[in-house]
């Protein structure tokens, strides 16, 4: 999508969602939405009919450029491995990368505090990226 067709789908979304009575749509992997949904949004609507889809890159998903490289995302560049060199099985669990974000996660998943259960800490490897950044 170029800039302007992503604009277009962003402001699209926004206004079938806040249309919708019955049903609450999941958009993931466009993280400029939510700067769009809190501009152009008010507050309590926020809360009703957007729901936030939780970024887990490194985690769950990762990006593949064409060329072989593999990245945890877009947006965290720094590279997990080449499907060119090595097998994407291997560089997924291997690679230092991915092993330090499951290592991070794991590690929130296990913590002691009540308030770092599973429900909050399987959402978003991006507090995790951001670690690791």
């Amino acid at each position: 999508m170029t800039v302007e067709e992503r604009r277009a789908f962003v402001r699209e979304y926004i206004a079938r969602q806040r249309a919708e009575d019955e049903m609450i749509y999941r958009c993931v992997a466009i993280p400029q939405l939510w700067v769009e949904v809190e501009k152009a949004v008010p507050e309590d609507e926020v809360l009703t009919k957007f729901v936030r889809s939780c970024c887990a890159a490194g985690i769950r998903y990762c990006c593949v450029l064409y060329e072989g490289t593999v990245y945890p995302c877009m947006v965290l560049q720094e590279k997990a491995g080449d499907v060119r060199e090595r097998s994407f099985v291997d560089i997924w669990r291997n690679s230092e990368v991915f092993v330090l974000f499951s290592n991070m996660l794991n590690t929130l998943q296990n913590h002691e505090n009540p308030s770092l259960n599973a429900e909050h800490t399987i959402c978003c490897s991006l507090s995790v990226n951001m670690s690791y950044i």
